[in-house]
């Protein structure tokens, strides 16, 4: 999984993974998408990578080459609105493996 999450820049333009941590039960990743919008020459909007397509191909690569089913079918999303929230976010996501060693969900007190 750490591999699929290093490769994003490399599969996408302009998208990166910033910070990110790989939990027993699911994953935290900060991604950052700096889009150079452009019109094509008749005038329509270039697509570009989206969330759900960058998640998607990720959830893809990462079953296919494990053999097995890992995701569920949503995920949780949310838009970095601030530098304080930016720097709350790594945060959380820095300490999420020391403060899961006192989770509920934590049957096997996993460290």
């Amino acid at each position: 999984m750490e591999y699929s999450i290093n490769q994003i820049e490399n599969h996408y333009d302009d998208i990166k993974a910033i910070k990110y941590v790989i939990m027993p039960d699911h994953v935290h990743i900060v991604i950052s998408i700096m889009h150079d919008y452009e019109k094509a020459d008749d005038g329509r909007m270039i697509s570009a990578p989206t969330i759900p397509k960058v998640i998607g191909s990720m959830k893809r690569y990462v079953s296919k080459n494990s053999g097995i089913k890992l995701w569920q079918k949503s995920y949780f999303d949310h838009i970095i609105r601030s530098e304080n929230e930016f720097s709350d976010i790594c945060n959380y996501i820095e300490n999420n493996p020391i403060n899961w060693a006192n989770n509920k969900f934590n049957l096997n007190k996993w460290r």
